[in-house]
């Protein structure tokens, strides 16, 4: 095992996380926030984990508490849905980017260089 990969949480952890404390939020049943949670990814393998039912011989290795993200959409208190890396939000703070892509992504953003707010 390298050192960088004892750091790093594995997707479905984080992504389980996000949903245990999203629905959490949508417990206390405000009406703003009461319909169903949406979380996009751009994992075709991780979005297949979630809406596959069966286990299979690769993620053997996954622990039941993990499967979070399965229960959670099995509830439908939340759904996985694909988004491609081009419409990807987080893409600029996570890859490098040519500069149109990054100011497209700035301008979804609504983020602004402190020169133009004056």
């Amino acid at each position: 095992m390298s050192r960088g990969q004892g750091l790093r949480r594995p997707r479905s952890q984080s992504h389980g996380f996000l949903i245990a404390h999203g629905s959490w939020v949508i417990s206390l049943q405000l009406p703003s926030i009461a319909e169903l949670m949406v979380i996009f990814c751009d994992n075709n393998g991780a979005i297949a984990q979630v809406k596959e039912s069966r286990s299979h011989h690769r993620s053997k290795h996954i622990l039941r508490r993990y499967h979070l993200l399965r229960e959670m959409v099995g509830r439908r208190d939340a759904r996985m849905d694909r988004v491609t890396s081009a419409e990807s939000m987080s893409d600029p703070l996570t890859k490098p980017v040519l500069q149109i892509a990054h100011a497209q992504h700035l301008g979804k953003m609504d983020l602004r260089n402190m020169s133009d707010w004056l």
